[in-house]
């Protein structure tokens, strides 16, 4: 009975430690998220053009979201194509974007200083991923 117990003691100290563990790994991700200006650098594993590497997004700890989108056209990469703002929210790994432009849910995950995201918006899923140098 001893033994049943103390197992039981310390599956239960594990698992505290382990949810622990995790929510600071999730606080870990969102300090990362919202520390930096992250660039493009690939979409659905094809890398982007020097112009679309401009392309930068900005998530503030209010929840505003802020886009500069470049996309490849006449070779002038001075000014973004598209100036978007809106909001986000995090709950653990997951992510709701709203823009003007409409909605997107999925995960996130911040590894080596690189920031992937799996988004879809209606029935088409993209996978993006992001590092905190232009170009």
């Amino acid at each position: 009975m001893k033994q049943t117990i103390t197992f039981v003691l310390l599956l239960a100290l594990t698992a505290g430690c382990k949810k622990e563990t995790d929510e600071k790994n999730n606080d870990s991700a969102y300090e990362q998220l919202v520390s930096a200006t992250w660039y493009g650098e690939t979409e659905n594993g094809v890398a982007l053009s020097a112009c679309e590497k401009l392309s930068r997004v900005k998530f503030s700890t209010d929840g505003i979201l802020a886009t500069h989108i470049y996309l490849e056209g006449d070779g002038d990469c001075g000014n973004p194509n598209l100036n978007i703002r809106g909001t986000y929210e995090v709950d653990g790994n997951t992510l709701r974007i709203n823009l003007s432009i409409g909605s997107s849910s999925g995960t996130y995950s911040i590894s080596n200083g690189i920031l992937t995201t799996t988004l879809t918006s209606e029935d088409l899923t993209t996978i993006n991923t992001y590092d905190k140098e232009p170009g």
